[in-house]
């Protein structure tokens, strides 16, 4: 193994703690490293973000699945793999946004409903609970 990938090792082996890191999967990741032209540090950061995703027992053709997704979107300096999942990690958020916001907007709806509405809307819902709780 060529020394500059010594440092690639080490770092996987302490991220997939659970499992040894064999040589033929280093010299697949080794592979993908020089075949997309791909910093050693974005590759470790994506292994890092699998890791955070599924724990330190994956497999490495999930990692080499991530890590050909995040080259395709252009992501092959740790930098750029850092922008990449700062995006990831805002749509994920703004998606929860709006999913509170639709719950916020069913509650002031519900408010605003008569009092006879609100007996039938609470009837609806305890059935569909209980239906949903029979099967």
């Amino acid at each position: 193994m060529d020394n500059k990938y010594n440092s690639l090792y080490g770092e996987l082996q302490r991220l997939l703690d659970l499992r040894p890191v064999n040589p033929q999967e280093i010299a697949d990741y080794v592979q993908f490293i020089e075949s997309y032209s791909m910093e050693i540090n974005a590759f470790i950061a994506i292994v890092n973000y699998c890791v955070a995703l599924k724990g330190s027992n994956i497999k490495p053709p999930y990692i080499l699945n991530v890590a050909k997704c995040f080259a395709q979107e252009g992501a092959l300096t740790a930098e750029q793999v850092e922008k990449t999942l700062y995006k990831k990690s805002n749509s994920a958020n703004s998606q929860k946004e709006e999913s509170i916001s639709q719950e916020e907007y069913l509650i002031k709806l519900f408010r605003k409903l008569n009092p006879k509405l609100k007996k039938n809307v609470i009837d609806i819902v305890k059935g569909l609970t209980t239906s949903l709780d029979n099967k």
